[in-house]
């Protein structure tokens, strides 16, 4: 069931992303029929969400043994709770809701929970499980680092809200929220990296959570103006976690588990994604303003579809390697592989 809910997630998420690219959140008319394809298709991911949800549960037993099981838990509970957000949008919509400010914090507090606790938590879990990291490693027991982290990532949707719609009491919310989220981080990744070895493919994704949590931290401490005049700032922040931080992560955990996919691979991925943050962090404000000009987008345009290329190689070498490896082993040993 978990792998039917990955493969449906990937086909609507596709559709839904070519309608969107195309029509948004507008009706396209079928004869005497307009429906909102878009959101219908993101609609089908979610519920291809649940059905990983369910799976998961199924054999939720059998990890008992891991001490990444609470953050799995804690991760899946956060995606729940996002998709229940998504929900409300389309609810609000329905309803014709006039107030813009119910319709947009809906919108970023599905957004922030999806990014900031089931992507972080994942991220986490994965991390834990890969670098073999006991309850008695961490600072705080597991319960309490994933708690914090998940109340922080609640309250820190007025981030993504436009600053004429905001209120102190909006603004001291997502302050508070990512101060608990970076503190989490830290304390979490501190353990971690005591872990890791020098040379680990895990210190890049470890390198960029670190930063991303530094990120938020300042975000939660200075004047709301400097990061909210700043768009691509919050462009290079999201890029840092789900390009950066995510992708990395999920290439190390290949090159662990394909022992035969030489470093080159891996280290090729590492360096498109580093490539791709340098650009956007050119646009940023506080990038020197001489070293500024017309030339700086069209260089974060062009090197935007590095890590597809290289990703795509990598993919091409990784099945490469998978089928060489069927073909020696015994027919037994291959099919009970797959």
């Amino acid at each position: 069931m978990m792998r039917w809910s990955i493969r449906g997630g990937l086909i609507f998420g596709l559709l839904s992303w070519l309608f969107f690219l195309v029509y948004g959140y507008h009706s396209v008319s079928f004869g005497a029929v307009s429906l909102p394809l878009s959101v219908m298709l993101s609609g089908l991911v979610m519920l291809t969400w649940y059905g990983f949800m369910v799976g998961y549960m199924v054999v939720r037993s059998a990890m008992e043994h891991m001490s990444a099981t609470v953050w799995y838990d804690m991760a899946l509970l956060m995606l729940f709770i996002s998709s229940l957000g998504a929900w409300g949008v389309s609810v609000l919509q329905l309803a014709e809701v006039q107030n813009q400010l119910f319709t947009t914090a809906m919108t970023h507090f599905f957004l922030s929970v999806f990014t900031e606790g089931w992507v972080v938590l994942a991220l986490l879990a994965i991390l834990i499980q890969a670098l073999k990291v006991e309850e008695e490693d961490l600072l705080f027991s597991s319960g309490i680092l994933s708690v914090v982290i998940l109340t922080g990532a609640c309250l820190t949707f007025p981030y993504g809200i436009s600053k004429v719609l905001l209120t102190p009491e909006l603004i001291g919310a997502a302050r508070f929220g990512g101060l608990l989220v970076s503190a989490g981080l830290v304390l979490t990744l501190y353990s971690l990296v005591k872990k890791s070895e020098r040379g680990s493919v895990w210190i890049w994704p470890l390198g960029l959570l670190f930063l991303k949590a530094l990120m938020q931290l300042g975000a939660s401490v200075v004047p709301a103006a400097f990061w909210l005049s700043d768009h691509a700032l919050r462009i290079f922040y999201l890029h840092l976690l789900l390009l950066g931080a995510l992708t990395l992560c999920g290439s190390a955990w290949l090159h662990q588990v394909n022992h035969r996919m030489p470093k080159i691979h891996f280290l090729s991925v590492s360096f498109s994604v580093v490539v791709v943050l340098f650009s956007l962090l050119m646009l940023i404000d506080l990038w020197p303003f001489a070293l500024k000009g017309l030339w700086v987008y069209h260089f974060a345009g062009y090197v935007s579809v590095l890590p597809v290329i290289v990703v795509a190689i990598y993919w091409f070498k990784l099945e490469k390697v998978e089928g060489d490896r069927d073909n020696t082993l015994p027919e037994t040993t291959t099919m009970n592989r797959r």
